[in-house]
């Protein structure tokens, strides 16, 4: 490659590790699937939403397409039973079975989401559900049977390992007998699990590998302990789609964003590099994949659907490179000025410089023929440094203030695969000191002058460390007061962060009242002005069953915010659970007298504007949603993507407008089976950001919660969390952020 100003760049053209063999046309009709499935040598069953493909990954062709058959419906997984049946899971049309042959389908059960399938043997299905557990069916005889020990937990994923069955659920890894008794439970509780959402496993002599929907968890069957592995470790995204180990004991990782492979061999040496990533950079096709969209192979290949089609590798074929880099200065400047050289300056190895110039600055470059960003960088200046600096992928080197003398400037980098040069790259940097520092002028001017200064230097050498001792124990004295003070407000804050920690609602009891919801919750400060409410009204008729969820934003952020969120939560909790008030038109009216009766509005020369602004629910297991808003909105998202947003009343609760009664609007909706429910701040809509760091606003937030209201709860608060951040980027949080979505799954 050759450019105006840098020369020439020679860049291998083997340097993908992954070849894929499929066409773009082919890659069309693969993209987004859910599933893929080995049905015999060299051809795979691939499902997604109204499509069923018969593969022939040898011919690159689809040989049958049974997609007429499933056009209301979603595949989730497939199964080969006998020699032309397969058994096809859907997400709302519940299991069938399908007859290859005269393409004709025999449901074995219906109307329910199914996401996994294990045949344990010649006749016995066990099928994973969505929010519905384990299914144990006969497939002579049609009978089914639940394991009531997974009601409301969804499996991801099933295996008989030996004489027991694992389990990937939404609660944890689980090891169970076939007659249902559990024997081994891992989950974030017990410090077993990063996440207890599991998608896949995998395991070897000494280990299971668990991939989870927050890192990669490897629990060691030994001694019962657990490792996790995040992105700050190497990962490229912490959500976790499946793991497979390799002929050469390697483990592939799939992530939500790239497939990364684990040298297990290396897995208790932190000098070796562990982790080896792989991204479109090396040849995959797709940058983000898809749950249950992977397969290993009898031929021991591995196969990877996404969004952009499908990833295909041989994993005994894809090595690390161990070949340096070449690094190459680019740039060398004195005090400023670039060095003048009588050749290209990429071939000089030694410069020399004058007492008045002994700063510089060097630009490096090394040709890193995939990503230059993702080179790592790292020198030491011999004569000054004791050790390399910190890798870093600055390519700029600077010093300033060195005494006259010979330098050597070693510079180390990493190739594409993040393996570092085992011989640095060099140069030899000479500054010539002044006169009056060479040794000669040193010794002559020492003998001259030293009789006649030595008893005026001690007189006043002893002045000043008087002088300076005294100095020294006033500054140390302040900064002790200091020091001690920040310590005490600090020290206050973070105890009132765990006050308001322990006032809000148990991760444990909001997810055993609404498993299938969740909270992002992302104070500005230490302490927040955002807080939520949960609470289960207490019913003996299981069909008026109800949960009341608020999410209240107060007046401000950090401490002032704080205060007015304890308060809101103590009036919540006088109003429902002492008052028995339930309908939240009259929660709020209630709150708004509390609010004003606690800061004595209009009752005293202290002029209090502080109010709260609320969005209040009650959800019945029928599907009856019962809501009021003071300035906050709700969002209902049907199941096909329609947006329901009702705007709030116009009036907070609290605050200077002293009407004794504020009548708020009660709104009633009867939700369908997959519809999503949102209420939130307005942090998280105002936050300023993006490219031109301007605020996100409501259409944008609804936007995304409109694509990702389908994906499963715990994947939609990851995503939130993750375009909040990247939108963000380096701009300051500007308010405290809280969003509570839930689905609703039952009617019944």
């Amino acid at each position: 490659v050759t450019t105006t100003e840098k020369g020439i760049y020679i860049i291998p053209f083997s340097i993908q590790k992954i070849f894929n063999p499929f066409s773009e046309n082919i890659h069309s009709k693969l993209a987004g699937m859910y599933c893929i499935t080995e049905y015999r040598p060299g051809k795979l069953f691939i499902g997604g939403n109204k499509k069923l493909l018969l593969f022939n990954i040898l011919t690159n062709t689809i040989e049958k397409d049974y997609s007429p058959l499933f056009k209301n419906t979603t595949i989730t997984q497939t199964l080969p039973f006998r020699d032309n049946e397969l058994i096809v899971a859907t997400y709302g049309n519940g299991i069938s079975l399908l007859n290859l042959e005269h393409n004709k389908l025999k449901p074995l059960i219906q109307n329910n989401d199914f996401i996994s399938l294990y045949m344990s043997d010649t006749d016995t299905l066990w099928a994973g559900s969505v929010m519905r557990g384990i299914w144990k069916i006969n497939i002579k005889t049609g009978k089914y049977t639940f394991i009531k020990s997974f009601e409301n937990q969804t499996i991801n994923y099933i295996k008989k390992i030996k004489e027991n069955i694992y389990l990937a659920t939404s609660s944890g890894f689980y090891i169970i007998q076939p007659n249902g008794k559990i024997i081994i439970h891992l989950n974030e509780e017990n410090k077993k699990l990063s996440n207890n959402w599991v998608y896949h496993f995998t395991e070897d002599t000494n280990h299971i590998y668990i991939a989870t929907d927050n890192g990669l968890t490897i629990y060691n069957k030994k001694d019962s302990s657990s490792k996790f592995f995040y992105d700050s470790d190497g990962l490229p995204s912490n959500t976790i789609l499946s793991v497979y180990i390799d002929k050469n004991n390697n483990l592939w990782i799939q992530t939500m964003k790239g497939i990364s492979k684990m040298i297990l061999t290396r897995l208790n040496n932190p000098n070796l590099k562990l982790l080896y990533n792989y991204s479109y950079l090396e040849g995959l096709v797709n940058y983000e994949f898809n749950q249950n969209a992977h397969a290993l192979l009898k031929n021991n290949y591995l196969v990877y659907g996404g969004i952009s089609g499908l990833d295909i590798l041989n994993p005994l074929k894809i090595k690390q490179s161990f070949k340096p880099i070449p690094i190459y200065i680019t740039s060398f400047k004195k005090s400023g000025k670039e060095y003048t050289t009588d050749t290209n300056i990429i071939f000089k190895r030694f410069f020399q410089l004058d007492w008045r110039q002994n700063n510089f600055q060097i630009e490096v470059t090394a040709i890193n023929p995939l990503d230059a960003d993702k080179t790592l960088y790292k020198y030491k200046l011999e004569g000054y440094d004791d050790e390399y600096s910190e890798p870093s992928n600055i390519r700029y080197i600077s010093y300033t203030g060195l005494q006259g003398g010979t330098y050597k400037l070693n510079i180390l980098a990493t190739n594409q695969d993040g393996e570092w040069n085992t011989s640095p790259y060099y140069i030899y940097i000479k500054i010539t000191p002044p006169f009056w520092k060479t040794t000669w002028f040193i010794l002559s001017a020492s003998v001259l002058v030293f009789g006649s200064i030595f008893g005026f230097n001690q007189y006043r050498t002893y002045q000043i460390k008087k002088r300076n001792k005294e100095l020294e124990e006033k500054v140390e004295e302040r900064t002790r007061e200091l020091a001690n003070k920040n310590r005490e407000i600090l020290s206050s804050i973070e105890y009132a962060k765990r006050i308001q920690q322990a006032i809000l609602p148990t991760q444990q009891y909001v997810q055993s009242v609404l498993p299938n919801a969740f909270i992002l919750y992302m104070p500005k400060d230490i302490v927040s002005g955002d807080f939520y409410w949960v609470y289960e009204l207490p019913s003996q008729d299981k069909s008026e069953k109800s949960v009341i969820v608020a999410a209240v934003d107060c007046t401000g952020h950090g401490v002032p915010g704080a205060l007015m969120s304890m308060i809101g939560s103590n009036l919540l909790n006088q109003i429902v659970i002492e008052k028995n008030i339930t309908s939240p038109e009259k929660i709020l009216q209630e709150m708004n007298k509390g609010v004003q009766s606690a800061l004595k509005q209009g009752q005293s020369d202290i002029k209090t504007n502080d109010g709260m602004d609320a969005s209040i629910v009650r959800l019945f297991k029928n599907g009856t949603l019962q809501w009021a808003g003071a300035y906050r909105p709700i969002v209902i998202i049907k199941k096909d993507g329609t947006i329901i947003k009702t705007e709030g009343d116009k009036y907070p609760i609290g605050g200077v407008q002293m009407d004794a009664d504020r009548n708020y609007t009660l709104h009633t909706f009867d939700l369908q089976k997959g519809d999503a429910v949102y209420i939130f701040s307005d942090g998280y809509a105002d936050q300023f950001g993006g490219d031109k760091g301007k605020k996100m606003m409501m259409k944008r937030f609804l936007q995304l919660l409109q694509e990702i209201h389908l994906k499963p709860i715990q994947e939609q608060k990851e995503i939130l969390k993750t375009f909040f951040n990247q939108w963000k980027s380096h701009h300051e949080q500007v308010d405290d952020v809280l969003v509570i979505g839930t689905v609703h799954i039952d009617n019944q």
